[in-house]
């Protein structure tokens, strides 16, 4: 973990073993450990250097009969505080099943939400989800008959805090019909200065270029911010500089600013060291608020570690 502010001093590290971020809230972090079929979640402050165990969420034995995507939501209500979380899991064999839950801090339960059978939500190809606000969005996208392209469908939404699904986002007109994507170019769908963002090859120029939603749900207020001839992913704007863009590179785990006024690229020299790639997918670097707000419940991450050493060792 770095600071902002200080990118070039030595990094703070939250030592949970084997462990992927899948989700993120503001100052809190959702991760995915262990192996199928007894994945294990749980809920991290790193500024605190806290962490939160949740019940288990069983998944099935491989991941490839499954999609699952997960996201996070902290908000207050008449009843205090709480953190909720969603498991959209959509599997893959003729049953074209899909099962929605959602765990809430407060109560200490998962709630079943869903479990229908459709295949107009199934997609093999589902990208990490996103969370802004109180919303959970997600890719999904089709195969092509010869399974070696995929097409955007659509962005689905999940209102965490209202546990029920609103509607899709438009998806700006990046393309017209019929033009294909190679499936191993990744793909981003992301937040950007608190708006939905969504970074995609362009095919005709040889570019990736990085789309903006100004205004929540209006299709024509997508509009394109820069594109680069490298695949990347945008965290977040300099602070006091709305032109300059901290970017990560796609397949590296190297860092570099953007200057959207001069289209110039300034190289950052630090790596993350045994950055992992998430479910399959590219290694991905997250921004998070910093806070000393504590999860209810939890403990600090070494305590949790060494309790979990001698249990495996009794």
């Amino acid at each position: 973990m770095y600071d902002l502010d200080s990118l070039h001093a030595p990094p703070s590290l939250c030592p949970l073993p084997r462990s992927t971020v899948v989700a993120i809230c503001e100052c809190y972090l959702l991760v995915v450990y262990g192996c199928a079929p007894n994945y294990q979640l749980g809920l991290i402050n790193p500024s605190m250097h806290t962490y939160r165990q949740l019940p288990n969420l069983s998944f099935p034995d491989s991941q490839d009969n499954m999609c699952a995507v997960l996201g996070l939501c902290h908000f207050s209500d008449e009843l205090g505080d709480d953190l909720k979380v969603v498991s959209v899991v959509d599997f893959l064999d003729n049953s074209f099943e899909r099962q929605v839950m959602v765990y809430s801090l407060r109560t200490g339960l998962w709630k079943q939400i869903e479990c229908t059978t459709h295949d107009d939500h199934v997609s093999k190809f589902r990208f990490p989800g996103v969370t802004l606000q109180k919303y959970l969005f997600h890719l999904i996208c089709t195969e092509t008959v010869d399974c070696k392209y995929y097409r955007f469908k659509k962005i689905e939404c999940f209102d965490i805090k209202a546990e029920r699904w609103g509607p899709d986002v438009p998806l700006p007109n990046i393309h017209t019909d019929g033009v294909d994507f190679e499936l191993d170019e990744p793909l981003h769908l992301g937040v950007l200065d608190e708006q939905l963002c969504f970074v995609v090859q362009n095919m005709n120029e040889s570019t990736f270029d990085l789309w903006v939603m100004r205004e929540y749900g209006i299709k024509e207020s997508w509009v394109k911010l820069m594109c680069l001839c490298i695949s990347y992913n945008p965290l977040t704007f300099r602070k006091g500089s709305p032109h300059e863009l901290l970017c990560k590179r796609d397949y590296s785990s190297k860092l570099f600013w953007y200057n959207l006024e001069d289209e110039d690229e300034e190289s950052i020299e630090i790596e993350f060291p045994g950055l992992r790639t998430t479910w399959g997918h590219s290694s991905t670097a997250y921004v998070c608020k910093g806070s000393l707000l504590n999860i209810p419940g939890s403990q600090l991450i070494r305590e949790w570690c060494l309790e979990e050493e001698r249990k495996l060792r009794s």
